[in-house]
Protein backbone atom coordinates (compact mmCIF):
# COMPACT_ATOMS: atom_id res chain seq x y z
CA UNK A 1 0.00 0.00 0.00
CA UNK A 2 3.13 2.00 1.04
CA UNK A 3 4.61 2.13 -2.35
CA UNK A 4 1.00 2.50 -4.39
CA UNK A 5 0.68 5.61 -2.17
CA UNK A 6 4.40 6.60 -3.25
CA UNK A 7 3.53 6.44 -7.32
CA UNK A 8 0.14 8.15 -6.54
CA UNK A 9 1.95 10.97 -4.97
CA UNK A 10 4.89 10.73 -7.68
CA UNK A 11 1.76 10.87 -10.72
CA UNK A 12 0.52 14.00 -8.77
CA UNK A 13 4.07 15.86 -8.93
CA UNK A 14 4.32 14.98 -12.68
CA UNK A 15 0.87 16.27 -13.32
CA UNK A 16 1.43 19.47 -11.25
CA UNK A 17 4.79 20.44 -13.41
CA UNK A 18 2.74 19.93 -16.71
CA UNK A 19 -0.32 22.22 -16.07
CA UNK A 20 -1.67 23.86 -13.06
CA UNK A 21 -3.23 21.71 -10.77
CA UNK A 22 -7.52 22.29 -10.50
CA UNK A 23 -8.95 22.71 -7.17
CA UNK A 24 -9.93 19.59 -7.07
CA UNK A 25 -6.77 18.67 -7.59
CA UNK A 26 -5.44 20.20 -4.22
CA UNK A 27 -8.36 19.67 -2.28
CA UNK A 28 -7.62 15.96 -2.66
CA UNK A 29 -3.92 16.09 -2.26
CA UNK A 30 -3.85 18.21 0.90
CA UNK A 31 -7.17 15.30 2.47
CA UNK A 32 -4.58 12.83 1.81
CA UNK A 33 -1.23 14.61 3.15
CA UNK A 34 -3.77 15.19 6.73
CA UNK A 35 -3.43 12.25 7.76
CA UNK A 36 0.44 11.89 7.08
CA UNK A 37 3.15 12.39 10.06
CA UNK A 38 5.96 15.25 9.88
CA UNK A 39 9.18 13.90 7.42
CA UNK A 40 11.98 14.53 9.97
CA UNK A 41 11.78 13.49 13.91
CA UNK A 42 12.44 17.43 15.58
CA UNK A 43 9.35 18.80 15.35
CA UNK A 44 9.26 22.04 17.02
CA UNK A 45 12.73 22.78 17.23
CA UNK A 46 12.47 26.26 15.13
CA UNK A 47 10.90 27.76 18.24
CA UNK A 48 13.55 27.38 20.11
CA UNK A 49 15.95 28.27 17.07
CA UNK A 50 17.71 25.01 17.47
CA UNK A 51 18.98 23.36 14.03
CA UNK A 52 18.64 19.74 13.82
CA UNK A 53 22.09 17.38 13.11
CA UNK A 54 22.50 16.74 9.58
CA UNK A 55 19.85 20.02 8.19
CA UNK A 56 21.32 23.08 7.03
CA UNK A 57 20.03 26.62 9.09
CA UNK A 58 18.93 29.50 7.03
CA UNK A 59 17.87 33.00 9.04
CA UNK A 60 16.42 36.22 7.66
CA UNK A 61 15.80 39.62 9.28
CA UNK A 62 14.29 42.76 8.08
CA UNK A 63 13.28 46.14 8.96
CA UNK A 64 9.72 46.66 8.49
CA UNK A 65 9.34 49.97 10.50
CA UNK A 66 8.36 52.00 14.09
CA UNK A 67 5.52 51.97 16.04
CA UNK A 68 2.73 49.52 17.67
CA UNK A 69 0.33 50.32 14.37
CA UNK A 70 3.20 48.47 12.09
CA UNK A 71 3.42 45.71 14.86
CA UNK A 72 -0.57 45.18 14.41
CA UNK A 73 -0.29 45.46 10.62
CA UNK A 74 2.78 42.81 10.48
CA UNK A 75 0.91 40.54 12.92
CA UNK A 76 -2.06 40.58 10.61
CA UNK A 77 -0.38 39.99 7.64
CA UNK A 78 0.86 36.72 9.13
CA UNK A 79 -2.03 35.64 10.51
CA UNK A 80 -3.22 35.77 6.44
CA UNK A 81 -0.42 34.71 4.90
CA UNK A 82 0.52 37.68 3.37
CA UNK A 83 4.06 36.41 2.89
CA UNK A 84 3.53 33.48 1.09
CA UNK A 85 1.43 35.84 -1.36
CA UNK A 86 3.76 36.51 -4.83
CA UNK A 87 3.98 36.14 -8.61
CA UNK A 88 5.54 32.71 -8.29
CA UNK A 89 4.20 31.41 -5.03
CA UNK A 90 0.62 31.55 -3.51
CA UNK A 91 -1.17 29.78 -0.81
CA UNK A 92 -3.44 27.13 -1.71
CA UNK A 93 -5.13 26.56 0.87
CA UNK A 94 -8.09 28.71 2.07
CA UNK A 95 -7.01 31.36 4.65
CA UNK A 96 -8.37 30.44 7.88
CA UNK A 97 -7.66 30.69 11.68
CA UNK A 98 -4.08 30.12 12.14
CA UNK A 99 -3.53 27.54 14.59
CA UNK A 100 -1.62 24.03 15.25
CA UNK A 101 -2.58 21.69 13.28
CA UNK A 102 -3.67 23.54 10.53
CA UNK A 103 -2.49 22.61 6.77
CA UNK A 104 -0.34 24.53 4.96
CA UNK A 105 -0.11 24.06 1.22
CA UNK A 106 1.75 26.55 -1.54
CA UNK A 107 1.50 25.94 -5.38
CA UNK A 108 4.56 27.04 -7.09
CA UNK A 109 5.12 28.08 -10.51
CA UNK A 110 8.91 28.42 -12.04
CA UNK A 111 9.88 28.59 -15.99
CA UNK A 112 6.85 26.73 -16.55
CA UNK A 113 6.66 24.26 -14.39
CA UNK A 114 4.36 23.67 -10.96
CA UNK A 115 4.67 22.22 -7.95
CA UNK A 116 2.88 21.86 -4.76
CA UNK A 117 4.27 21.96 -1.40
CA UNK A 118 2.50 21.04 2.06
CA UNK A 119 3.03 21.68 5.90
CA UNK A 120 1.37 21.74 8.77
CA UNK A 121 1.81 24.24 11.53
CA UNK A 122 3.47 23.04 14.34
CA UNK A 123 2.81 25.60 16.99
CA UNK A 124 1.98 29.30 17.33
CA UNK A 125 3.23 31.75 19.84
CA UNK A 126 1.36 34.96 20.72
CA UNK A 127 3.44 37.49 22.93
CA UNK A 128 2.70 40.88 23.53
CA UNK A 129 5.70 41.97 21.49
CA UNK A 130 6.65 38.94 19.13
CA UNK A 131 4.12 36.43 17.20
CA UNK A 132 4.85 33.79 15.61
CA UNK A 133 4.23 30.16 13.87
CA UNK A 134 5.97 27.52 12.62
CA UNK A 135 5.11 24.70 9.54
CA UNK A 136 6.78 21.58 9.15
CA UNK A 137 7.07 19.25 6.12
CA UNK A 138 4.98 16.55 5.00
CA UNK A 139 5.70 13.98 2.50
CA UNK A 140 4.45 16.40 -0.27
CA UNK A 141 7.54 18.54 -0.17
CA UNK A 142 10.96 18.42 -1.70
CA UNK A 143 12.61 19.13 1.16
CA UNK A 144 12.56 18.03 5.17
CA UNK A 145 12.37 20.46 8.23
CA UNK A 146 10.69 23.17 9.56
CA UNK A 147 10.27 27.27 8.82
CA UNK A 148 9.06 29.90 11.45
CA UNK A 149 7.69 33.22 10.64
CA UNK A 150 7.69 35.56 13.41
CA UNK A 151 7.48 39.32 13.65
CA UNK A 152 8.69 41.40 16.88
CA UNK A 153 8.30 44.91 18.36
CA UNK A 154 10.90 45.93 20.71
CA UNK A 155 9.42 48.30 23.43
CA UNK A 156 12.41 49.92 23.89
CA UNK A 157 13.31 51.51 20.23
CA UNK A 158 9.62 50.57 18.88
CA UNK A 159 11.49 48.88 15.43
CA UNK A 160 9.17 46.05 13.98
CA UNK A 161 11.03 42.85 12.69
CA UNK A 162 10.21 40.38 10.36
CA UNK A 163 11.88 37.43 10.49
CA UNK A 164 12.58 33.87 8.88
CA UNK A 165 14.32 31.19 10.45
CA UNK A 166 14.33 27.37 9.31
CA UNK A 167 16.33 24.35 9.07
CA UNK A 168 16.09 22.09 6.36
CA UNK A 169 17.83 19.13 3.99
CA UNK A 170 16.78 17.42 1.08
CA UNK A 171 14.26 14.48 1.21
CA UNK A 172 16.40 11.95 -1.31
CA UNK A 173 19.40 12.24 -2.77
CA UNK A 174 18.22 13.41 -6.33
CA UNK A 175 16.71 16.21 -5.11
CA UNK A 176 20.15 16.77 -3.18
CA UNK A 177 21.76 16.99 -5.88
CA UNK A 178 19.80 20.29 -6.88
CA UNK A 179 20.91 21.80 -3.68
CA UNK A 180 22.64 24.91 -4.95
CA UNK A 181 19.36 25.92 -6.60
CA UNK A 182 17.25 25.47 -3.67
CA UNK A 183 19.86 27.52 -1.65
CA UNK A 184 19.36 30.29 -4.53
CA UNK A 185 15.30 29.48 -4.54
CA UNK A 186 15.55 29.91 -0.38
CA UNK A 187 17.59 33.41 -0.82
CA UNK A 188 14.68 34.47 -3.35
CA UNK A 189 11.82 33.70 -1.26
CA UNK A 190 13.11 35.06 1.94
CA UNK A 191 13.75 38.34 -0.59
CA UNK A 192 10.00 38.39 -1.88
CA UNK A 193 8.36 37.31 1.42
CA UNK A 194 10.04 40.43 3.26
CA UNK A 195 8.90 42.51 0.50
CA UNK A 196 5.41 41.23 0.73
CA UNK A 197 5.04 42.12 4.54
CA UNK A 198 7.15 45.55 3.82
CA UNK A 199 4.03 45.88 1.31
CA UNK A 200 1.34 44.85 3.51
CA UNK A 201 2.63 47.48 6.88
CA UNK A 202 3.65 50.25 4.54
CA UNK A 203 1.94 50.16 1.43
CA UNK A 204 4.00 50.20 -0.77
Amino acid sequence: MARVFEIQEFAFSMLCSLRQPSRNQLDQLIARQQAEDFTYSDVGASQRSSCPVGFRENRFEVVLGHGADVFARARAAIESFEMLNMKWLQLATPVGTLETGAIVCTRVRLFGVYAVNVGRVVYVDDEEFRFAFGYGTLPQYPMKGEERFAVSLDPDTDQVCFEIYSFAKAKNIIIGLGWPSMKMMQRRFCRDSANRMLSACCGG
